[in-house]
């Protein structure tokens, strides 16, 4: 330990240096006359390249000065050396620390640390960098910089940085930053902050293609671009998130992933650990099920239906028109062309609904009629898949579109007449023409009706032969479905039917409505 003693002789050169440090090597009141003492140094605050002074015992037996971080000067470099004290122009290089005077006696430290103003200057920042790689800062005493603040608030500390010198500081770019100005803070004795005159731009991944662009479900597709490396989660339409873990393969250039069961059609989009996101360019096409045929076309429920068509082993269910829906796994067989499934005894209308692997019902295609056990058979048939008996298309309205053998929606068999009514004031109607059909003692009228979009129920008349006036028996169309409707010759009130019909004509009660139907199974039981 060294003692320190406090002479008289010494207050006015102290009180001249009125911005000097005192320190103090310990505690104790006296010490003998050829000890070395520091006592102060100053004043705080040097600038660089200022000259500071050290006051104390003894201090011409001093050998060298070492600041931080390291920097020597030695005693030849000293100014106005005597005993009391002794001066030296700071480096450049030096920085805030304690100071330590080496002497024959050994080391002494100082107690207090020394502090300086420093104007920091930042000249150049690197333009561009990806995450988790370098970026230089130059400038002049950039050696005093204590942090590098990046956009998103991420700090990297001192201790952090890949290295630092007087002119250059290099700094490895967070996973989380943003494109965005950086933030210094220095140190000294007037800390300073300040921001870079021009934006760090973090480079972002880019995507120029994904494969295959269509693609069946739970298939691998591969995205290729730049930075790839950097994403972290990829989102499928629909909403299912894909993490980094789950990745097939992944590389700069490249990623390859899982297309997951509940992927729709749409855009991808690529997560980075900013929290930033890319949507791609490019869109993926799910591959769905394709019905080809179905047979026979006509089945009672409690026996098989056979689906023919393509990828229809990615098909999770069959929904019934009756809503009876039918798993996979209950099915008969199934392979990628072909479905085998028993009709469930509930089912006593037309149509088959693909429920596939994606989320939601699949209307399927081609000419597909499951009717269950089918209608009630007909005595009188006018038509059904088509005209029957010699009758003809005599619907009658400007603007009409008149289509007796549509496919797009059907009752019994394959196809029906898809009629749209103009609307608009024009009075159009189906009419069945050029016939002459014996009816004989069936005394019921039977046509079955399938409204489409906005029919809801529409109100329709039904008239038979040449009656317009009296009262005519009106049906209430159900939108979306098939209605079978059965009328007794006794609602055509103030007319007797016969024993044949010679005409047929079905239209809205009002002439406003526009909008489609379509009819089949027409005739008489």
């Amino acid at each position: 330990m060294k003692n320190v003693i406090y002479k008289m002789r010494y207050v006015a050169l102290l009180l001249a240096l009125t911005s000097m440090v005192f320190l103090t090597a310990c505690d104790d009141e006296e010490s003998s006359s050829d000890e070395i003492v520091l006592l102060s140094f100053g004043p705080s605050g040097v600038h660089h390249g200022d000259e500071i002074t050290f006051i104390g015992e003894n201090l011409d037996q001093v050998t060298a000065v070492v600041f931080q971080p390291g920097v020597e000067v030695s005693k030849s470099a000293f100014t106005d050396v005597t005993d009391k004290q002794f001066a030296l122009v700071l480096p450049e290089s030096v920085e805030a620390g304690k100071v330590i005077l080496k002497t024959p006696d050994g080391d002494i430290e100082s107690i207090t640390m020394l502090n300086l103003e420093v104007p920091v200057t930042v000249t150049s920042v690197t333009e561009e960098a990806k995450p988790g790689t370098n970026i230089t800062i130059t400038g002049e005493m950039v050696n005093w910089i204590e942090t590098v603040t990046f956009a998103a608030d991420e700090v990297v500390e001192k201790d952090d940085f890949v290295s630092q010198s007087l002119t250059e500081v290099v700094v490895t770019v967070p996973e989380e930053a943003k494109t965005g100005f950086l933030s210094f803070t220095t140190g000294g004795t007037e800390p300073l902050q300040f921001s870079s005159e021009e934006q760090l731009i973090v480079t972002l991944p880019t995507v120029t293609d994904i494969t295959p662009a269509a693609v069946l479900d739970t298939r691998n597709i591969v995205i290729t671009g730049t930075d790839l490396d950097l994403v972290k989660t990829v989102t499928f339409p629909g909403g299912t998130v894909i993490e980094q873990a789950n990745f097939v393969d992944q590389d700069v250039t490249s990623l390859e992933v899982q297309v997951p069961l509940s992927s729709l059609d749409g855009k991808l989009i690529l997560h980075v650990a900013s929290g930033l996101s890319i949507t791609t360019a490019g869109s993926i096409d799910i591959v769905l099920p394709v019905i080809n045929t179905v047979t026979p076309a006509l089945v009672t429920p409690g026996n098989n239906v056979t689906l023919t068509g393509t990828n229809i082993d990615r098909i999770a269910s069959l929904k019934f028109s009756d809503g009876t829906l039918v798993a996979a796994a209950n099915f008969v067989s199934q392979s990628a062309t072909q479905i085998v499934v028993t009709v469930p005894a509930s089912v006593t209308k037309n149509g088959i609904l693909i429920v596939t692997n994606q989320l939601g019902f699949v209307t399927s295609t081609g000419a597909i009629a499951v009717p269950g056990g089918g209608p009630s058979p007909l005595a009188v048939v006018f038509f059904d898949d088509g005209f029957a008996s010699g009758w003809q298309d005599w619907s009658w309205g400007a603007g009409r579109v008149s289509a007796p053998t549509n496919t797009e929606q059907k009752w019994n068999g394959n196809s029906a007449w898809k009629y749209t009514y103009p609307g608009g004031g024009t009075d159009s109607g189906l009419q069945w023409g050029n016939g002459n059909t014996a009816i004989g003692g069936n005394a019921n009228f039977v046509i079955a009706v399938y409204g489409g979009p906005g029919s809801d129920g529409l109100e329709m008349e039904i008239t038979l032969n040449d009656f317009w006036g009296g009262t005519r028996p009106k049906i209430v169309i159900n939108e979306g479905e098939w209605t079978e409707y059965e009328i007794p010759f006794t609602a055509w009130v103030g007319q007797t039917v016969g024993t044949s019909v010679t005409r047929l004509a079905v239209k809205p009660t009002t002439s406003s409505w526009n909008g489609t139907v379509w009819v089949d199974w027409v005739g008489f039981r």
